[in-house]
């Protein structure tokens, strides 16, 4: 299930549980202020992902790696936590 914002109102839509490879999948992330003076954290831990959790991490995982994604720091997408790393960093730059 992937949750789309539209306006103001969320919207959602169901993928296939075998879509075929090389799908793209676009959703908005609504982003906030930054406040300056917040602290930022440096890490993140994730624990006790579900099933389609964990599904979807490793389909991304294996996209990025796939497509010869990259990091900032020129390292291709290997883990899942490269995969999110990439994921954060595509956000900061938009």
């Amino acid at each position: 299930m992937t949750k789309r914002k539209s306006g103001s109102q969320l919207t959602s839509k169901t993928l296939n549980s075998q879509p075929a490879a090389g799908v793209v999948v676009e959703i908005a992330v609504p982003l906030a202020p930054l406040d300056e003076a917040a602290y930022m954290s440096s890490h993140v831990e994730v624990r006790r992902l579900d099933v389609p959790q964990r599904t979807a991490l490793r389909r991304l995982r294996n996209g990025l790696n796939a497509a010869g994604a990259r990091l900032a720091n020129t390292k291709f997408v290997e883990s899942p936590a490269d995969a999110v790393r990439w994921l954060l960093e595509q956000i900061a730059g938009g």
